[in-house]
């Protein structure tokens, strides 16, 4: 009978694995192996159990809030991410609770924690980046453009910067600033499709048809297999 009874799962399966040493730590490690393993609820019980937000489990904190945003679960990884900076404060911890925010599009707690990690760390142009999606995901574009430019400045030949600039402009209906970054974007990185066909669409919002066509005509030649821009080309005759 007790061997049997040993085979029947317990009613609670989670239970039985808890730590046989309590401590902060090695909940925090049952419960991010727990949320990875897609139980995120069980996982989410094991840390009100037994991880206090105190600072020998900053790094724990860390560790699953990413075990929750690798399960989808982005409020609970919100909310760790927000719980991990009552313990301790920092440039790298408030862009990932901006981060974390931002997409549930909860934007009045991400813009608050992009802020502060920019502030705390003005030459990161990653922080900057990431202020100016916020804001520009809020409409507040000319701040959005403001922020973007400072990243832009701080790392002139990242592309992916320019071209995140760039779109701001054209929703702006600034089509001459963006001109001018999908041309760098171009000089830079020829191969680049969404620079060249950015370019095109961009001089064309501008009214400058004439350079518009030449540019899409050039990215036609070079890739003739792209349907896409040789339709677009047409469209644009």
């Amino acid at each position: 009978p007790a061997a049997v009874a040993a085979t029947i799962p317990p009613a609670d399966p989670v239970a039985p694995w808890l730590p046989r040493r309590p401590t902060p730590r090695a909940h925090a490690a049952f419960a991010a192996h727990l949320a990875r393993a897609g139980r995120w609820q069980d996982a989410a019980d094991v840390v009100a159990a037994g991880v206090p937000a105190e600072p020998p489990v900053v790094a724990d904190f860390d560790a699953l809030a990413a075990a929750f945003h690798h399960a989808g679960q982005w409020g609970l990884e919100a909310a760790l991410r927000s719980r991990r900076l009552s313990i301790h404060s920092s440039p790298d911890a408030h862009a990932a609770a901006a981060a974390a925010w931002a997409r549930l599009q909860a934007w009045d707690p991400a813009l608050l924690h992009a802020r502060i990690a920019v502030r705390s760390d003005p030459a990161n142009p990653d922080w900057q980046a990431r202020l100016g999606d916020i804001l520009d995901a809020k409409g507040e574009t000319m701040e959005a453009i403001a922020a973007l430019t400072e990243a832009v400045r701080l790392r002139p030949n990242d592309t992916a910067l320019r071209l995140k600039r760039a779109g701001v402009y054209r929703s702006a209906k600034m089509y001459g600033f963006a001109v001018d970054d999908y041309r760098e974007v171009v000089k830079q990185a020829p191969r680049s499709r969404e620079g060249a066909m950015g370019l095109a669409g961009a001089l064309a919002e501008s009214g400058n048809r004439v350079e518009a066509l030449a540019a899409i005509e050039t990215w036609v030649e070079a890739h003739p297999q792209d349907d896409g821009a040789r339709q677009a080309r047409d469209r644009m005759k």
